[in-house]
């Protein structure tokens, strides 16, 4: 719980205001679809302590793991399609 409210009880406020998507920060070890955000080298261990990791955003070294994986650094921003497509097109990233 962050704040006094657990995340389900934040993300049924927020499903209230009829949103196409909600997006969360902060609650990695949460068991929904997630994006996971690696800064460096030293964040790589995180990958095998989540579930439900969709893809990772990386910058510097890319990770060794078989998820879809994008950098950060590099000008292309082929991720934000990725996500979108994914969220458009799988009924796993739905919360009713």
């Amino acid at each position: 719980m962050q704040n006094g409210w657990s995340l389900e009880q934040l993300l049924r406020v927020q499903v209230g205001f009829g949103p196409d998507v909600i997006l969360v920060e902060g609650w990695k070890h949460a068991n929904y679809p997630k994006a996971v955000l690696l800064r460096g080298r030293e964040d790589w261990g995180i990958l095998s302590e989540l579930t439900n990791v969709c893809c990772v955003l990386y910058r510097g070294e890319k990770p060794q793991t078989e998820l879809p994986s994008f950098s950060l650094d590099a000008s292309s921003r082929d991720y934000m399609h990725w996500i979108v497509s994914k969220v458009e097109d799988s009924d796993a990233f739905k919360f009713v």
